[in-house]
């Protein structure tokens, strides 16, 4: 007995198929589809199974529809009975069942077979993500193969929409090397157009799959090949190429070109008058720069974007600008420099109301004090520090042993 609304509408699809005539040679035949729910979906644990065999072995639908067509009206009856079976499988999945849901999709997909390989293939991939999300690893190489077929069948027609949805569903199912290969041919196709819009669709969907498996290298060339087809038009575009290939640059640990994109981005920025963004990217050009061994391009990128920071109001970022511009001029023995930027420092920390930052600037000032034997200004600034690393409830007992360390150094030297 069927136990849904759904089996029911297929079953009188079912009836309906026994008067559909095939046409061969000017003659017609009648035929009759089996019935659907006579065919229980393969065993989940059956590695060797493939969709295209099942379909071909089973009592149900055919591969090759029973039909030269189908109408409209009996499309969209069809189409709606597979929702409800969809729908059905959904249930079945949730409350737990989940053979019981596979076997439900099964029948579903052998169903979409008569819609076309267009629903055929979205339907797959729907299907396909919930297998991967569900660990059914025999289910996602079953729909693989079957996706695979249709790939090879479709491979000479170019059929753009069919490839579209061949693409999707690799994504659904997590085959970024299918799905990557499939976009490819949707870029040759359109670069024979010379359609640009499509090449740039499709590069973007290569580029992010890339970058979405931390392909790092082929992110960054698939988008270096976007920002050169927009190298002569919307300036918007190229801001979020440049944007992206400042990230993988940055991720990937390759200065030298995050140094070459930034320079750009922020000519960009200017050409935009977008200055929002532009202390940021002259703190994180300047952090490259110190990377590369440049201190002085590093020092006038760092003041830049204390500059830019602080006439925007954006105090965080004015502070991370002065705290690492002190830190050079202390790492390269200009401590007199090093002070006067951590004072200014102080002044931003303390109208941002960054307790900590203020603690550890005490600190470092602290210690340039105490290598200047300036005892006086190091007690100072390490009792500030105590002080607030007190009410912190942080570090007490670190700067009570640098006031002693201070406190030992007078009585040497005494």
């Amino acid at each position: 007995m069927p136990n849904s609304l759904a089996q029911i509408g297929l079953l009188k699809l079912g009836i309906t198929a026994a008067f559909w005539l095939v046409t061969t040679s000017g003659a017609s035949a009648q035929t009759t589809l089996p019935n659907l729910l006579e065919t229980t979906a393969p065993d989940n644990n059956n590695s060797e199974f493939s969709l295209d065999e099942f379909t071909e072995n089973s009592q149900s639908l055919p591969l090759s529809p029973v039909k030269q067509s189908i109408s409209a009206q009996e499309r969209l009856r069809l189409d709606s009975a597979l929702d409800e079976l969809h729908a059905e499988a959904a249930a079945q999945l949730e409350a737990g069942n989940a053979n019981q849901a596979f076997d439900t999709w099964y029948q579903e997909l052998r169903w979409r077979q008569e819609l076309g390989q267009l629903e055929e293939v979205r339907a797959l991939g729907r299907v396909g993500e919930v297998a991967w999300q569900e660990n059914r690893q025999a289910d996602v190489q079953r729909i693989t193969q079957r996706l695979k077929s249709i790939q090879q069948e479709v491979i000479a027609e170019g059929n753009p929409s069919l490839l579209h949805a061949l693409g999707k569903a690799y994504q659904q199912m997590r085959l970024p090397k299918q799905a990557i290969a499939v976009e490819q041919q949707i870029l040759a196709q359109a670069r024979n157009r010379g359609d640009l819009k499509a090449q740039e669709a499709a590069l973007q969907t290569i580029a992010k799959q890339h970058l979405g498996w931390f392909h790092y290298q082929k992110a960054a060339a698939t988008y270096e090949k976007l920002l050169e087809l927009r190298s002569s038009s919307d300036s918007s575009s190229q801001t979020v190429y440049l944007q992206k290939l400042a990230e993988i640059y940055d991720k990937s640990a390759q200065p030298e070109k995050a140094v070459r994109i930034k320079r750009r981005l922020a000519e960009n920025y200017r050409q935009r008058q977008s200055t929002k963004p532009l202390a940021a990217l002259k703190t994180s050009l300047a952090s490259d720069y110190e990377t590369l061994n440049q201190p002085n391009a590093a020092t006038q990128n760092y003041r830049e974007a204390f500059e830019l920071a602080w006439s925007q109001q954006q105090v965080a970022t004015a502070s991370k600008a002065l705290q690492k511009l002190g830190d050079i001029y202390y790492r390269y023995r200009q401590p007199s420099f090093a002070l006067r930027i951590y004072t200014e420092l102080l002044k931003a920390e303390q109208q941002s109301g960054d307790s900590y930052g203020m603690m550890n600037t005490y600190d470092q000032m602290g210690h340039i004090y105490l290598e200047q034997n300036n005892y006086s200004e190091a007690l100072q600034a390490f009792q500030k520090g105590q002080q607030i690393a007190q009410s912190l409830s942080y570090k007490e007992a670190y700067f009570t042993a640098q006031l002693e360390r201070v406190h030992q150094q007078i009585s040497q030297n005494n």
